[in-house]
């Protein structure tokens, strides 16, 4: 998958699998959230503080889920890569929309990824 999706989608798609956040928390992510790993030796982290179901932004669902994820070095420079692609963002959704506003996700796989997928024979 991420080999052909396009860029943010692949970004998306491995910051799903790498971390196990659900999409609505995936929505909330925020670049202020994020703490990028000090060194090659450290891990980064996803601070989950928030969930975006549609367009109502609330909290995540458990304690646990609030708690901060580990980000692994393969994650961690896909992101950085997707952040250099905004521009060097330092606020707002780490995935945004044109408006940006957190990206529609489901959206985003109608859009964007379903065909691509279907083209590389992954279901």
């Amino acid at each position: 998958m991420l080999k052909v999706l396009p860029e943010p989608s692949a970004t998306a798609v491995a910051t799903a699998a790498f971390t196990g956040l659900r999409l609505g928390e995936l929505r909330g992510l925020t670049w202020e959230s994020y703490e990028p790993p000090q060194n090659e030796d450290t891990l980064g982290w996803l601070n989950v503080t928030r969930s975006v179901w549609r367009k109502t932004i609330g909290d995540p669902k458990t304690a646990k889920s609030r708690a901060p994820v580990p980000v692994i070095p393969q994650l961690a420079k896909r992101l950085d890569l997707h952040r250099k692609s905004c521009r060097n963002a330092l606020t707002g959704p780490i995935f945004a929309n044109s408006a940006g506003h957190p990206l529609d996700l489901n959206a985003c796989y109608q859009r964007e990824m379903k065909d691509v997928l279907k083209r590389a024979g992954i279901t």
